[in-house]
Formats: C-alpha cells, sequence, structure tokens
C-alpha cells in the first residue's frame, strides 16, 4: 500500500470514530536556508525589549483574517482577545526563548508581523508561529520574517528547521519555497467530541 493510501486509510478509520477534521496541514523542512534580500525594510523588537502583553495583543492583531482554520476556531470559541492569549500559553510550554521571539516594524514604525521561532532540541527547531497584519499583507513581509526566524535558528545550531502550515495558506506557502524549505507530508488535525 502507498503512503497515500495509509493515509486515506487512517483518515478513514477516524472518521467513523466520530472524529472529524480540523485543520488540514502540510509540513515543510529545511536543513539550510537561501538568504533573501530584504533591503532591511524591517527592524525587530524580542518579546523580552515588549513584553508578555504586547506580544498576546500581536498574536490577536495578526490572526486577524488569518488562513489558518484551527487559529480560526479559537478564536470562534474564546474571542480574539483570549484566543491570543491562550495561544500565546501554548508556544511558553513549547520553548519559551525571549530572545527569539520577534515582533517586527517597517521603518515608519508601524507594527507589521511577528514570528515565533523555537527549539525542539540542539538540532531540530520550527517557525512554530509567524504572521503579517492585515494592512500590511501583500507587501512581502512574510519573506522578511520567515527570513528572520531561520537566520536565527541556524545562527545557533539548529540543523533541521520545520514549519507546517495550514493548506490554505499560499502566502506562505510561497515564501517557504522561497527559502528553500521543501514540502515533505500532509498532516490532519481531529478532533472527537465528547
Amino acid at each position: 500500500m502507498r503512503a497515500s493510501e495509509v493515509f486515506e486509510t487512517y483518515q478513514y478509520l477516524f472518521k467513523k470514530q466520530g472524529f472529524h477534521i480540523v485543520q488540514e496541514k502540510k509540513s515543510y523542512e529545511a536543513n539550510q536556508v537561501h538568504h533573501v534580500e530584504t533591503a532591511k525594510r524591517l527592524y525587530y523588537k524580542t518579546m523580552q525589549e515588549v513584553g508578555e502583553e504586547a506580544f498576546i495583543d500581536a498574536i490577536e492583531m495578526v490572526t486577524e483574517g488569518t488562513l489558518d482554520r484551527e487559529d480560526l476556531a479559537s478564536i470562534m470559541s474564546y474571542g480574539s482577545k483570549q484566543a491570543a492569549a491562550l495561544y500565546y500559553q501554548l508556544l511558553k510550554e513549547i520553548d519559551f526563548n525571549e530572545t527569539w521571539w520577534r515582533m517586527a516594524y517597517n521603518l515608519t514604525g508601524e507594527f507589521v508581523g511577528l514570528v515565533v521561532p523555537q527549539k525542539f532540541s540542539e538540532t531540530r527547531g520550527a517557525i512554530n508561529y509567524i504572521g503579517v497584519t492585515p494592512a500590511q499583507r501583500g507587501n512581502g513581509y512574510i519573506n522578511d520574517l520567515l527570513w528572520e526566524g531561520s537566520r536565527l535558528m541556524t545562527e545557533d545550531g539548529i540543523q533541521s528547521l520545520i514549519a507546517d502550515i495550514d493548506v490554505q495558506n499560499h502566502p506562505l506557502e510561497k515564501a517557504l519555497e522561497l527559502l528553500g524549505y521543501q514540502y515533505k507530508r500532509s498532516l490532519l488535525t481531529l478532533k472527537l467530541d465528547l
């Protein structure tokens, strides 16, 4: 049986037991990334510099109009502020490095977006959260943010970078491919209502 057939069989079996798909994702990996010229159009502040409340507010701002269905479901369940606070706590539990978590600003000082690179082991890390504010989307800032997060990890010795994205997030998919990330597998997030 091919991998795709096995994937479909498992999906069928889980659905038959009452699970439903919450999100479909694509997983990307890179061992090294291509440098993307960003023309020094952004500057960054660390989470350590801006503080927890500002970072939670930033998560709330970038999730407005997001293409990530899991984030949208959380916003529908809890409201945008609480969903951002819950996501922030989840990220902190994975790997909390205040100097890696970055908020980005354009040269006029407007908040553009954020990136949260995280270390899973000494050699493996991920772009675990990334987003651009609705007003700044379409300007290619996702490339800058992705480069910044990837750069931070590789400079710290991370050799294997991953990023899992919603299948509908085509702008991030293009940015990942531009930097040299390669598609590896499909993922499903399933949920069973009890």
